[in-house]
């Protein structure tokens, strides 16, 4: 990535002409990402709250902050690096310390804070405009340090103040609870023949446009002390960017944005959008008959987010088209703008055909979305999902391949597992797969094993079904108020009918078969029998549910499974 040559030896510009002259390319460049950070006139307003006297920042915090420090991590344009202060010792610990304090109280921070070397990161390989790139921050070391700390100090405030829909960065949450969520809730709605609009919503680079004045709003109302506030703003709302193209340094004011490379931006972003979606699009109130979203066990899940991923949930067109305006309205105003080429429409057989539309724009009506790294189609097939997991684990095996030509057997497997098979295997936790699924990707599973001369490939069925019942365990023990544990045991009450016919398989009857084979066994142990027995199986009185409650239990069960 140093190299800018490779980077970008040919540029699309703006006007859709195709150019390799270096002066061009870089006046694209620079005249790009001095559009991208502008700040269209939202100027953040100081604030009038008292402070609250915070509590002086510890020699501990500093202590904590410096040791998660990457070792020969890049150097902001101060130049300080991160060994001299992950390896200073106590004696520079509390002079930081002593620092950090001072500039609290003080109110001023040094402005070599807000100088910042950006580095252009592909999106995708040999990208071919300035859209297939992201900018990332490569930020003053003792900054790090200082934001490191304040982000740990947010972090509470943060998670009483965000609601159940946002699962992006946020501690003992992942995005397998989203594609749970969404694999459940459409299999549901499927078979109850419940009308389904998922409309995926897509920013352009949210996080390089928002305005600080929307961050400093969300913060405030989080519950934030204003002193920290002023602190983190100081670190972020103004600053000068570097970016290195052939040789040359490009200086680009950044006067909006959340640093992609700073540990707090995460949070901050989170807290801003979660400001303005409640402005814009209230979650809706449960005790209503009829109101926006899905009901489910008794309240409406309207949405479903992921950092800046954006899921509206809803019943019908028009309910999809209002809301998605309100949002886009409100966002504007805070300088997060719809994509709304990027932006897309999923809905399944029993929802209305008619176009939803932002401010009177159509979205596309998709077959298949990818979301999170992971496919869904409308019928619910696994088919493409599959193909992109192949086509994945092919690729993490040429990316190793002639590493690891020269190990022996065992390291091979154990380098193929931890590479290729979790690439092939990425939230398969959350699939509902069917034998040829599992045949497909087991035969290329082998494949790999042979052509790499790697031993024994793992079974794949087994592999899959342990991390399934593991995840299946995990979702039951979640708190109550999780949306992926209530739409995952959400059943719709007494006298709603399924479709006719046959029902298709659901994500939870893999679970269920699993655990009466395993009670069947245990049967069998207790009455002198043995083996996996398939045949005259016992039926199970208690629920898979109730089962996993029990971590102990369900342990045993997870541990049965051997990837061998």
């Amino acid at each position: 990535m140093e190299d800018r040559k490779e980077l970008f030896g040919k540029l699309k510009l703006a006007d859709g002409t195709t150019t390799a002259n270096r002066s061009k390319i870089k006046l694209e460049i620079k005249n790009h990402f001095i559009q991208q950070f502008k700040n269209h006139g939202q100027r953040t307003k100081k604030i009038n709250e008292k402070p609250r006297n915070p509590f002086p920042i510890l020699i501990d915090e500093v202590s904590s902050a410096t040791k998660t420090l990457k070792s020969e991590s890049a150097m902001g344009l101060d130049r300080v690096g991160s060994d001299m202060l992950k390896h200073g010792g106590e004696k520079l610990q509390q002079n930081l310390a002593r620092c950090f304090n001072k500039l609290i109280e003080d109110g001023k921070y040094p402005p070599e804070w807000n100088e910042i070397r950006i580095k252009l990161l592909e999106k995708k390989t040999n990208p071919e405009t300035l859209k297939d790139v992201r900018p990332i921050s490569i930020l003053s070391i003792p900054g790090k340090v200082f934001t490191k700390i304040m982000t740990k100090r947010m972090a509470r405030k943060a998670e009483s103040y965000l609601d159940e829909t946002q699962n992006g960065f946020r501690c003992g949450r992942s995005c397998s609870e989203n594609l749970q969520s969404i694999t459940c809730l459409w299999e549901k709605c499927h078979e109850y023949d419940k009308p389904l609009i998922l409309t995926f919503i897509d920013y352009r680079a949210a996080f390089d446009s928002i305005y600080w004045s929307a961050v400093q709003e969300g913060v405030l109302e989080s519950g934030f002390d204003p002193q920290y506030i002023e602190a983190i703003k100081s670190c972020n709302e103004l600053g000068t960017g570097e970016i290195e193209i052939f040789g040359e340094k490009l200086k680009i004011p950044v006067e909006r944005g959340v640093r992609q490379g700073d540990s707090s931006s995460p949070a901050l972003f989170a807290i801003a959008l979660h400001k303005l979606l409640n402005e814009a699009d209230p979650l809706p109130e449960d005790d209503e008959e009829e109101n926006f979203g899905i009901r489910v066990d008794g309240r409406y899940i309207s949405r479903l987010l992921f950092a800046d991923d954006l899921v509206l949930i809803d019943k019908n067109p028009k309910d999809a088209s209002n809301r998605a305006s309100k949002i886009a309205k409100i966002c504007e105003k805070a300088g997060l703008i719809f994509n709304t080429a990027k932006s897309k429409v999923l809905r399944n057989q029993c929802a209305n055909n008619a176009s939803v539309r932002v401010n009177g724009q159509p979205l596309e009506d998709v077959d298949q979305i990818k979301y999170l790294g992971r496919i869904f189609r409308k019928d619910g097939a696994l088919d493409s999902e599959i193909n992109n997991r192949v086509r994945a684990g092919w690729a993490a095996y040429h990316s190793i391949a002639t590493a690891i030509s020269e190990i022996s057997k065992k390291e091979k497997n154990h380098f193929l597992k931890s590479s290729v098979l979790s690439a092939m295997t990425y939230a398969s936790e959350t699939w509902n797969t069917k034998v040829e699924d599992i045949k497909r990707i087991q035969r290329t599973i082998n494949y790999i094993w042979i052509q790499a001369n790697a031993g024994t490939p793992p079974n794949l069925e087994k592999f899959i079904m342990k991390i399934k019942m593991r995840w299946a365990g995990h979702i039951v023990r979640l708190p109550t108020q999780r949306i992926c544990r209530i739409i995952t045991l959400w059943e719709p009450p007494n006298g709603v009918k399924r479709r006719k016919g046959r029902p298709k398989k659901r994500w939870v009857d893999d679970v269920q078969n699993e655990v009466k084979v395993h009670q069947h066994n245990i049967n069998l142990q207790g009455l002198g029998g043995g083996g996996r027995r398939r045949i005259g199986l016992i039926s199970s009185k208690m629920p898979w549910s109730r089962l996993a409650r029990s971590r102990s239990s369900w342990k045993h069960l997870v541990h049965s499974y051997s990837l061998e």
